[in-house]
């Protein structure tokens, strides 16, 4: 679970903690997706949560207030993204108006490292771990799906990608962000500042969600991937930051030009009982969806009880 950002459009809370409905933050019912399995399929399924600086403190308040949401604690584990200094456009620590200087996390991609270091990775071969999910905090309809797991096990793949097909909004503007194409001769996933501009957004059918499957024995050499240059305002002024995305892994190769994670993709429902595809990026966002979702989780978990009979 990635709960690294600092969600400015929530007036700058940790996104995790913000209740969603039923007294339930993003967090508690991601959790509450959790207990649900674990209690339908009869398996233990341990909790990552990837947090950064600016995250930790409060997301490890909010599950010990919240009694873990009755999870197992044993069963969370959380680690943290790294730490950098943003940049001014010349290339100088930038300094906030009270002189100090301002930080950033530097993006999810540079997970794979994080969970090596964290130790997590040896502790999760030891538990018996074969495979990991990967999914926002703030995209509640990336929920716990045997099928979608299934369809990455039995493709034989190390990375599973899902996306939907891409749509416009109710402005007439294409979903902005990350799909899958075929560059320098090979399928993968490309983050959307990396698309050619010379390709039109209509073109590419697909969009990825940033729910993915990762394969745990394929990550034991970890893949490095590329940091790109974001220019994002902070007090007003542009500053210069460096992040990873996680989904540019599958355009990494080895020294012989082979793929370092081999990709497969599978196209998910955006909406509706199946829907995968819920991001909450402000405030205005949860208020529109909030129904929305709420009908969504309850009737997914209906219909998987119904299929099991």
């Amino acid at each position: 679970m990635l709960n690294g950002g600092l969600a400015t459009r929530f007036g700058g809370v940790v996104k995790g903690t913000v209740n969603v409905f039923d007294n339930l933050s993003f967090l508690g019912l991601k959790i509450e997706d959790l207990r649900r399995a674990q209690s339908l399929y009869g398996r233990r399924i341990p909790l990552l949560v990837m947090n950064s600086f600016a995250t930790k403190r409060d997301t490890a308040q909010h599950l010990t207030v919240n009694g873990c949401f009755g999870f197992e604690p044993g069963a969370i584990a959380q680690f943290d993204q790294s730490i950098s200094i943003r940049l001014t456009e010349q290339g100088d620590p930038f300094l906030g108006g009270d002189g100090k200087a301002r930080y950033y996390a530097p993006g999810h991609g540079e997970f794979f490292q994080r969970l090596h270091r964290s130790g997590l990775y040896e502790r999760l071969l030891e538990q018996g771990v074969r495979y990991l999910t990967f999914s926002n905090i703030d995209n509640l309809g990336a929920t716990v799906d045997p099928l979608l797991l299934g369809m990455h096990v039995t493709s034989r793949c190390d990375m599973t990608v899902e996306v939907i097909k891409k749509t416009k909004n109710i402005n007439g503007q294409w979903d902005v962000g990350g799909a899958p194409l075929v560059l320098g001769g090979s399928l993968q996933v490309v983050e959307g500042f990396r698309i050619p501009t010379s390709v039109p957004s209509g073109r590419l059918p697909d969009f990825q969600t940033n729910n993915m499957y990762f394969t745990l024995e394929a990550l034991r050499d970890p893949p490095v991937l590329p940091r790109y240059m974001v220019n994002k305002k902070v007090e007003g002024r542009s500053s210069i930051a460096f992040e990873a995305v996680t989904c540019e892994a599958s355009g990494v190769k080895r020294a012989g030009g082979n793929p370092w994670l081999t990709l497969n993709l599978v196209r998910v429902p955006r909406s509706g009982v199946r829907g995968r595809f819920f991001p909450v990026k402000a405030q205005e966002d949860l208020e529109m969806i909030r129904e929305a979702l709420k009908e969504r989780l309850e009737s997914g978990w209906a219909l998987r009880q119904q299929e099991l009979g």
